[in-house]
């Protein structure tokens, strides 16, 4: 009796952990929780996050943050490439060959970053993330800008 008694409070805890950790309804197919609002574009989907998730998202050095605008107005603090409007294509040697890897991208108001993010669903990418709003949105939460 005690040995079924523990294997059930065993399996119970082991249930309680893994759902708790994320282990249900991540459907990303990743360990990474999934984050934002999941837009659907040709080819799959990425994710409008909000600022605050992108700040989240800024201590883990796997994540590639890219700048897609027509006009440099400032930039997120760890961006690690720096894109006009358009030359997205002409620039893939630039992106993450890992077709796996985190990358976010940002514009001003957040509608090219959201045609970039398209883009790059479109090419096979499959965590792409666009900050919604922009780096106005970005600005209006007090999260810190280097000047442009």
């Amino acid at each position: 009796m005690k040995r079924s008694a523990f294997l059930a409070l065993a399996l119970l805890m082991a249930i309680s952990v893994s759902t708790a950790c994320g282990g249900g309804g991540n459907t990303n197919g990743t360990t990474t929780p999934a984050i934002g609002t999941e837009v659907q574009v040709e080819g799959g989907s990425y994710r409008d996050i909000t600022p605050a998730e992108l700040y989240g998202l800024l201590d883990d050095d796997t994540v590639f943050v890219l700048q897609y605008n027509a006009a440099n107005t400032g930039n997120i603090p760890r961006t690690d490439l720096f894109l006009q409007y358009g030359t997205l294509s002409a620039n893939m040697d630039k992106i993450p060959a890992d077709k796996a890897a985190r990358i976010v991208l940002y514009c001003a108001v957040g509608a090219m970053s959201a045609d970039g993010a398209a883009y790059l669903v479109g090419q096979g990418y499959t965590r792409v993330y666009n900050l919604a709003g922009g780096l106005g949105a970005w600005r209006d939460q007090g999260y810190p800008v280097i000047a442009g």
